[in-house]
């Protein structure tokens, strides 16, 4: 990953600008009085205290002011050692997912049918297990599934793990374009690894 940060502080107004990087390839988490944004495509992290940036602006000019900022903090959602079953229940919010042991699945919901990811935010599943038979279930999300996953799924291994995106109608299709869903915490699974261990239910 390539980007750099710039703290402009002209009237006491600090932006932080993102080079090489769009909004839904980063996930901004809440740690104390501290937000730390991560990378899905590297292990760099920037930190900063809460109320202390006026604003994000990302390389495609898509800005966040002070207000956006805390709107996209990650919610975190923590599971238990039984077969956890989450459903994504908010349009545009971003979610950070520790689910724990067993077989868990995910279901991303439609929240809204125009958007590319169905009103669903990237995320992270921070312990995403194959062996524990976790499941990403993206039966709602998929249209015209002719059950050739690959037309609807990619996954990038990054340093910082599996970030899986999905086009909802297809590569054949242009009515959705596909776009980064969720990032699998440090795992380095290939798509062929999901599809051979039935990981998604479609």
């Amino acid at each position: 990953m390539s980007y750099v940060h710039i703290l402009d502080n002209t009237n006491e107004q600090n932006t932080l600008y993102l080079k090489s990087v769009s909004a839904d390839e980063i996930i901004l988490k809440q740690a104390s009085a501290d937000r730390i944004i991560t990378f899905n495509d590297s292990t760099a992290t920037i930190h900063f205290g809460e109320g202390l940036l006026s604003s994000i602006v990302f390389d495609d000019g898509t800005t966040w002011d002070k207000a956006q900022i805390e709107q996209h903090i990650a919610k975190t959602v923590v599971g238990t050692f039984d077969n956890d079953v989450v459903e994504t229940a908010t349009a545009n919010q971003t979610y950070s997912y520790t689910l724990d042991t067993g077989a868990d699945t995910l279901i991303f919901k439609v929240l809204d049918d125009i958007d590319n990811l169905g009103g669903n935010s990237n995320g992270e599943w921070t312990d995403f297990n194959l062996s524990e038979n976790d499941k990403l279930d993206l039966s709602q999300l998929l249209i015209n599934n002719n059950g050739n996953l690959q037309e609807f799924i990619t996954v990038k291994d990054t340093q910082a793990g599996v970030v899986m995106s999905v086009d909802r109608d297809g590569s054949n299709q242009s009515t959705y374009h596909s776009q980064e869903l969720i990032l699998l915490t440090a795992k380095h699974y290939t798509l062929e690894d999901l599809m051979a261990s039935n990981a998604f239910i479609h």
